[in-house]
């Protein structure tokens, strides 16, 4: 969740090297159920004179404009004639302008493609491990588009790459609880996607029965809540999680949604005197219009309480097409003590993703210091006396500040503040649940080196050598404005993307990141140990690789039990005032 800022130093370099990707003459082929597709060989950016084939901007949905949209995807119809696909990445889905903006000169409402990109040698009968990536943005902005995220490395480990977009903003997660507009179009964007895997990836020498589903921030909470419903438990076999939990606050709501939609609808002009939403309207309001309408005013509780993001995923009625008619807690209560099939799980967080709410304005942290009771979760301040509020703000003083408030020139617990509310305690909470029955990987990335992406607050601050949100996928994907092609091979970051890439890859193909044990020579001896009942030890991905003698997240998980006095729904309130919602948007 970096902001604007974030990417300016990065458009410059991008606008004139994200597109110089090689391609040579031969096109390549390939017919699916909706008929043929021609794709592109083009070579490596990381392996010179290897080549991938890659087809970019496939229909599985039809457009949903007009009277589609809002509502649940619609699958393509077969086409007569084969597609000649772009070189280029296809349309983003309409959003506001942010740090994307560079690469989303052509945003559309008209956006849902998938991508496939395999190596250049695959043949049907020996099929590849699939690796399906959601991208993140807060449910508001992002791009399924390989310019940014080059899935190069990934591939060049014999592994099928997949990307897709998703309906964003309004436009995908737009509730108003009726047949019509039940919820969550964009996760079912998301899930018809997949179904399109299932059936297709096969002509492009994929094996429906390996894949492995994988995102970051917005995406990993997608990943966590496509793995939750019971609609989809057939569609993937694992799934890895960066970042993102679906069990904390900002990625759903369970209330309030209703109220939003009427009042965006309200905002736009399309709600009758009897206060029902005009769907017609709302379909025939200027995309622009949904745009600059969809950033609602919130409540000053709701930026607080962790849920200041205005159209994310929701409740919906059960339906034969629904996809979350519970809520993620009870969803993965259910699992537990379910028949279906229990998928592993790769899921950590960075060391300081609390980086993300840094403020540059120092008079900033002596007010945010007197906000600290809405950290304790809605639910128990309701059923707590404001004496004992009192003394539970006090704990966390203790906890996080020393009893010191927090100043741009100290910084660290204000870091592992959000750090733990917006991250680390939910993915604590799910991997302790659903390690009970499936097989978890947990870790902590925790290097600083090259591929680490520019902070430019913590840059202003003269904080270094940090490890913040999103940093680990300059070790996972090609990002051309870092440089990677051009580093020392022998460089400790060019060795930390070699291991992420290998574990990462490796868990697609075996459900396992590190099979070889000590046979491997770019993991050095490593053998990642699963959480189990009771000993959640995680990965620490720095300069060399360690399993940590202690539980994840263990101090904060104690911590928070003895606020909540439970440990059934430890799941802190994600707040930073309406700052969240702000930073949010800009979400990498």
């Amino acid at each position: 969740m970096y902001s604007f800022g974030l990417f300016l130093s990065l458009t410059s370099i991008c606008l004139t090297v994200c597109q110089t990707q090689s391609t040579t003459s031969n096109r390549t082929t390939v017919t699916t159920s909706k008929g043929q597709v021609i794709g592109w060989l083009i070579e490596s950016r990381t392996t010179p004179g290897k080549y991938m084939r890659v087809f970019k901007g496939i229909p599985f949905a039809k457009p949903p404009i007009k009277d589609l949209r809002f509502k649940d995807p619609v699958p393509i119809e077969n086409w007569s004639e084969p597609l000649n696909l772009s070189i280029s990445d296809p349309n983003a889905c309409t959003q506001p302008i942010s740090a994307f903006y560079y690469i989303l000169q052509n945003s559309s409402e008209d956006c849902l493609y998938i991508n496939v990109l395999t190596p250049q040698e695959v043949s049907t009968n020996s099929l590849l491990p699939v690796m399906a990536f959601i991208y993140g943005g807060a449910f508001i902005t992002g791009t399924s588009g390989s310019t940014l995220y080059g899935p190069d490395y990934l591939v060049d480990q014999d592994v099928i790459y997949v990307s897709f977009n998703y309906r964003l903003g309004a436009l995908g997660f737009l509730n108003l609880g009726t047949a019509d507009v039940p919820g969550n179009a964009g996760l079912k964007d998301q899930r018809l996607a997949l179904q399109w895997v299932q059936k297709e990836i096969g002509n492009f020498g994929g094996d429906p029965s390996k894949v492995t589903l994988f995102g970051e921030s917005a995406g990993a909470a997608s990943v966590i809540l496509q793995y939750l419903s019971p609609s989809t438990e057939t569609l993937f076999k694992n799934a890895i999680a960066e970042s993102g939990n679906a069990l904390a606050e900002w990625p759903f709501l369970k209330t309030g949604y209703i109220e939003r939609a009427v009042d965006f609808s309200t905002s736009l002009n399309c709600t009758q005197v009897d206060g029902i939403v005009n769907l017609t309207c709302l379909q025939n309001v200027k995309v622009e219009n949904i745009i600059s309408n969809q950033l609602l005013k919130l409540t000053l509780e709701d930026s607080i309480s962790g849920k200041g993001l205005p159209f994310v995923p929701s409740l919906e009625k059960p339906s034969t097409n629904a996809i979350l008619s519970d809520t993620p807690e009870n969803l993965l209560t259910s699992m537990l003590s379910s028949t279906g099939p229990k998928r592993s799980v790769i899921t950590g967080i960075n060391r300081d993703e609390g980086l993300i709410q840094l403020v540059t304005n120092p008079n900033y942290y002596a007010g945010f210091y007197t906000m600290l009771k809405y950290f304790i979760p809605e639910e128990t301040r309701k059923i707590k006396t404001e004496d004992e509020i009192e003394k539970d703000v006090a704990l966390i003083k203790t906890q996080y500040f020393n009893n010191t408030p927090p100043s741009i020139t100290n910084l660290d617990g204000y870091i592992k503040l959000f750090t733990d509310s917006l991250f680390g305690l939910s993915t604590a909470i799910f991997s302790r649940k659903i390690s009970q029955v499936a097989t978890v990987y947990l870790y902590h990335f925790e290097f600083s080196g090259l591929f680490n992406i520019p902070n430019p607050n913590a840059i202003a601050l003269n904080i270094t050598n940090a490890v913040g949100h999103s940093d680990e996928l300059g070790y996972i994907f090609y990002i051309p404005p870092l440089n990677q092609s051009t580093t020392d091979a022998s460089s400790t970051s060019m060795t930390t993307l070699k291991r992420m890439v290998k574990m990462w890859t490796n868990f697609a193909k075996t459900g396992n990141p590190t099979p070889d044990g000590t046979t491997d020579d770019d993991l050095k001896n490593i053998i990642w140990t699963p959480a189990t009942n009771g000993a959640y030890r995680y990965l620490q991905i720095s300069s060399q690789l360690k399993m940590s003698e202690n539980n994840f997240e263990e101090d904060a998980v104690v911590f928070w039990n003895k606020i909540q006095n439970s440990d059934s729904s430890l799941i802190l309130s994600s707040c930073a005032l309406v700052l969240i919602s702000i930073t949010f948007l800009y979400i990498f």
